[in-house]
């Protein structure tokens, strides 16, 4: 009788250890997958603050564009009245010039 009692305790001790096994490797799985799930929030998380990090300096770069078109257009602006007070200059240069050269003329 012990023989077989003991057959019987092992085999149910099996059954037990096997179910066990079972559900631990059921539960080991369960952890593994939460982990990687947790790992691709995380990883989504950093991308998504990495893109609105980016757009906010995409919205500054653009702010600092549209200053720097202002400026542009104002020096431009200066340039031309630089430019139009020199062609008048150089115009009053010729004039002048020309001025000279007719009484040196005259007096020789």
């Amino acid at each position: 009788m012990d023989d077989r009692l003991k057959k019987t305790i092992d085999h149910n001790r099996d059954v037990v250890l096997n179910a066990m096994k079972g559900k631990l490797y059921n539960i080991q799985k369960e952890i593994r997958d939460l982990e990687e799930k947790t790992e691709k929030e995380a990883i989504r998380k950093r991308i998504d603050e990495e893109i609105r990090m980016l757009n906010n300096d995409i919205e500054q770069i653009r702010q600092e564009s549209c200053k720097l078109e202002d400026k542009r257009r104002s020096l431009e602006g200066q340039l031309k009245k630089v430019q139009s007070n020199n062609k008048v200059t150089d115009d009053e240069e010729r004039f002048l010039t020309q001025q000279i050269a007719r009484k040196i003329g005259d007096i020789a």
